[in-house]
């Protein structure tokens, strides 16, 4: 594989030893350079004499085989704009349970780029375009070629995470029309996490990776981009189709949480407790360069782009933690 990435994203003690788990990515080399990743378990036995390893056993949360199978392949829209972009790099995670239209999932700690912007301007409307990614997202262009080539190599990722919800915000100064700074007033924050590329690794700290949003943000709106790193998370996933600010949403919002409640999960809640529900976008790509630079997002057309999924982050069951994840060798 090329650009190898190893990361250990957790370990605890156990009674023979210890246990690491981890993650692994790589290009595969074909000529549209599929992304290839892979999570496992190392169960560490240690020697109770001399405390040295004594014997380590292998869990890969899938067949290594299967993982290829299925990642270095491209999907259906990487098919479809092969030309135009490489195969987009998705999220790891494994289904942990699922029932009817529902699947609760584990997703594994990954790098995004949280950007964020508070909607509480009559003279601006960010809430009616939350579904696209903000320009101060961006923090580069890829050099072409002629009209239409890229003379850049760039690595895609897949879905954008996007998420609207009512807050109570103090902004740095009084909104338009105001008399007096507030200290707090009734706004719609829009939020998106882009999936950063996996070669870049795991630390939102990390000296390699550049800015998370380009100078010229709109300070009065609260913009920002920060790098967060993603937990490990527990997602109740369906099928969506629309967009952030329809009625489509809603609708499969209230049944997304009611299904929840009928389940007894319970869902994580924001500040104002209130369940922060997700869309995942799979009909947008987020490109970048080598040097990890947000350069591209890739949409497609309106009639074919609205869908995707929605997802609201549970509590964790502790049945699905002792569920085996895989097979060990």
């Amino acid at each position: 594989m090329i650009e190898p990435f190893f990361a250990v994203t957790g370990w605890e003690a156990t009674d023979r030893g210890m246990k690491l788990e981890w993650q692994l990515s790589g290009t595969w080399p074909f000529p549209y350079r599929p992304r290839v990743r892979a999570a496992g378990t190392s169960f560490i036995t240690l020697d109770k004499g001399t405390g040295k390893m004594k014997q380590v056993e292998e869990q890969w949360h899938k067949p290594w085989w299967r993982v290829v199978l299925e990642q270095a392949s491209p999907k259906g829209w990487d098919l479809w704009h092969l030309y135009l972009t490489p195969p987009a790099e998705k999220p790891l995670y494994r289904v942990v349970k699922k029932l009817s239209a529902v699947e609760i999932r584990e997703y594994y700690p990954r790098l995004v780029i949280e950007l964020e912007q508070h909607d509480a301007r009559p003279d601006v409307q960010y809430t009616e375009w939350a579904w696209i990614l903000p320009d101060f997202a961006f923090t580069d262009e890829l050099k072409l070629q002629g009209r239409a080539q890229y003379r850049e190599t760039y690595v895609a990722t897949s879905p954008v995470e996007s998420c609207v919800e009512r807050v109570d915000w103090s902004p740095p100064s009084p909104p338009i029309g105001g008399q007096q700074p507030a200290s707090s007033v009734a706004a719609r924050r829009i939020r998106h996490h882009v999936p950063v590329p996996s070669h870049l690794g795991l630390d939102p700290l990390s000296p390699r990776l550049p800015s998370p949003s380009a100078k010229d943000v709109d300070t009065e709106a609260g913009q920002a981009g920060r790098y967060v790193l993603q937990p490990r998370r527990f997602m109740a996933a369906r099928a969506f189709k629309g967009l952030t600010q329809t009625e489509e949403y809603g609708a499969s919002r209230r049944l997304l949480l009611e299904w929840c409640g009928k389940e007894g999960l319970r869902t994580v809640k924001n500040e104002k407790g209130k369940s922060r529900v997700w869309v995942q976008q799979h009909g947008m790509k987020a490109g970048f360069n080598m040097q990890g630079n947000f350069c591209l997002g890739i949409y497609e057309q309106a009639s074919y782009s609205d869908w995707g999924e929605i997802a609201v982050e549970v509590e964790m069951d502790p049945s699905w933690d002792s569920q085996e994840k895989g097979t060990r060798g």
